[in-house]
């Protein structure tokens, strides 16, 4: 999602990378889990040495990032794990179809590289788990397009990952570790980043009207898939009396700007309207007893 101001921009960065803890929303009992670091839409240019106003995030902007990233997690109350929620690139112009051809892709490519490395290797220095949610500037076909591209290729096929970056394609049961990864190539995944927590991340680009499925797969299918298998996830958290962080970049709600749902690619209810179908399972079976945070771009 594109951010206007390089000021809101800054605080982001570099002040504003939000720690939170497990909320309490009903019970009184709950437990509450140790903090962790979310960061989003750092829309990293590698080709501008410095940040400027209204633009994207220049290598000078990114180190001083990077550091503060450092500093809070080398801090005496550090986070036990980060999220991100997604837009890694700088964007870039396009009128119409925002499609870029694989010869086209090397800067936008570069930029995605950097993004992944530069936060995994934070990550893998202080032996912190990290959880990645896909942005709808994250695809390596463009922007809105699908998780992974004409030749199957999505944007972790551009990194050799650390042991502390997610997702990972192996189940292994280990706390932190993977509970499911049925899609690897649709983005959506859930983890154990600690005992009693399920941190579930979903693909939201897919129900944004914007969508474009370049892997040539059925975007109302595939949408419908993850749905399901979000509320398998939910009721299997219910049943083992684990807590969920539901991690995502799109969020279901009003887009202001434009004035028009934020999921609205296609619902079987026939409302071509997404948000319309998690509603039940997120916002009354499940919210007030299993859902505790949900961190999204």
């Amino acid at each position: 999602m594109r951010k206007t101001v390089l000021f809101v921009a800054a605080l982001l960065l570099i002040t504003g990378l939000f720690a939170f803890r497990g909320i309490k929303i009903v019970e009184k009992t709950a437990k509450k889990h140790a903090a962790f670091l979310i960061v989003s839409d750092v829309h990293v240019d590698t080709r501008e040495k410095s940040s400027k106003y209204s633009g994207d995030t220049g290598m000078d902007l990114w180190h001083a990032f990077l550091q503060k990233m450092d500093e809070i997690l080398s801090g005496p109350d550090a986070p036990s794990f980060i999220v991100y929620t997604g837009d890694l690139p700088a964007h870039y112009k396009c009128n119409g179809p925002c499609y870029l051809a694989p010869a086209d892709r090397t800067e936008h490519n570069a930029d995605i590289y950097a993004a992944l490395t530069g936060l995994d290797s934070i990550a893998n220095k202080h032996h912190k788990p990290l959880f990645y949610a896909p942005g709808n500037n994250d695809a390596l076909a463009g922007n809105y397009y699908s998780f992974a591209d004409e030749a199957r290729q999505t944007p972790l096929s551009l990194i050799h990952a650390s042991p502390y970056f997610y997702p990972k394609k192996d189940i292994d049961g280990a706390v932190p570790g993977m509970i499911a990864n049925p899609e690897p190539t649709m983005g959506y995944y859930a983890a154990c980043p600690e005992k009693n927590l399920r941190l579930i991340v979903l693909n939201t680009v897919i129900f944004n009207k914007a969508f474009t499925a370049a892997d040539h797969t059925d975007p109302k299918t595939d949408g419908e898939k993850e749905m399901k298998w979000l509320a398998q996830q939910l009721e299997e958290a219910a049943a083992g009396h684990q807590q969920v962080y539901l991690a995502m970049h799109i969020p279901p709600g009003m887009d202001i700007v434009h004035s028009r749902p934020m999921w609205t690619a296609g619902a079987k209810d026939g409302s071509d309207n997404w948000q319309n179908e998690p509603r039940e399972p997120l916002q009354i079976k499940h919210s007030s007893h299993t859902i505790w945070a949900h961190p999204y771009g």
